[in-house]
């Protein structure tokens, strides 16, 4: 691979660049309700990711989240032979005690997993949320931190993306549309949507043969670094040589099945409970009902 391009989200002439070593990459925030899917079709529609060997949209929280240098990651994106895609996963420990983005995602957002299926249903894209399988550490990229190959672009971002957000455009009254525009729970007041998109990539993966790589983390780092808090040590330590065991065995039965969403559960309601009253470490408030 020879040239790793990522560009940084500029929504606003009061926002500055912050992510050192992204392009910046000023869009019209037409729907901020969209969040990045908008970054994704101006980037495919004028064919910025034609040029490089791997394009992606970050975040300027990349580093915040992440703990690493965006230099450091293009670095190991580099490194890697005969891959479509390459992303790090700000949030490994999720893994630990969630089936998949989905099963997660429908805990931590009720509704989730039916307000994307009737949105992909009407868009005709032909993605089965319920058959999604298990989604070890390698398949998790939470927050859109990927990059990809032009032909990755054209494929995934082109077929997949770039439909939903012409639907968006073309029925905005249709109830798959006003579904996944209702509002859910999160740090920051948001839709459903942009939980949707974020979970598409690691589904992407997860359904077809493609060749990609995942940056990963020790435990210990994950333990030390990117737990936020001593519940999510806790959870982490005790769920990892469990779950750890069936992925390498591929016997995910149904009572672990059960135990982690549990624990899925247990650690979301811990979650609403906890920053209720302070502010979370990547948004520097209190979540938002």
């Amino acid at each position: 691979m020879t040239e790793v391009i990522v560009f940084e989200c500029i929504y606003s002439l009061q926002q500055g660049a912050r992510l050192a070593g992204a392009m910046p990459l000023r869009i019209a925030n037409q729907y901020p309700e969209r969040r990045e899917l908008q970054a994704y079709v101006d980037v495919y529609k004028r064919k910025l990711y034609s040029a490089h060997g791997l394009t992606g949209i970050f975040s300027p929280k990349f580093e915040l989240k992440c703990r690493v240098s965006l230099e450091h990651f293009k670095q190991f994106c580099l490194q890697q032979e005969d891959i479509e895609s390459c992303h790090i996963n700000p949030f490994p420990q999720i893994a630990y005690w969630s089936y998949n983005v989905w099963e997660q995602g429908e805990i931590a957002h009720p509704g989730l997993k039916d307000a994307a299926q009737q949105l992909l249903n009407a868009v005709g894209i032909n993605i089965d949320i319920a058959s999604t399988p298990r989604h070890s550490p390698k398949f998790l990229a939470y927050s859109n931190f990927w990059v990809g190959s032009a032909q990755f672009w054209r494929d995934y971002v082109g077929k997949v993306l770039v439909p939903i957000s012409d639907f968006l455009d073309e029925h905005p009254n249709h109830p798959a549309v006003v579904g996944v525009l209702k509002d859910t729970t999160h740090t920051d007041h948001a839709p459903f949507l942009p939980f949707v998109v974020e979970r598409l990539y690691s589904t992407w993966l997860s359904q077809r043969n493609l060749g990609f790589s995942s940056y990963e983390f020790s435990q210990e780092i994950i333990e030390t670094n990117l737990c936020n808090n001593q519940f999510e040590r806790l959870l982490f330590c005790q769920m990892r040589a469990d779950i750890d065991l069936a992925d390498v065995t591929g016997r995910y039965s149904p009572e672990l099945r059960q135990r982690v969403t549990h624990m899925c559960q247990i650690f979301q309601q811990h979650f609403f409970d906890y920053y209720a009253s302070r502010p979370h470490p990547h948004s520097g408030k209190p979540i938002q009902a």
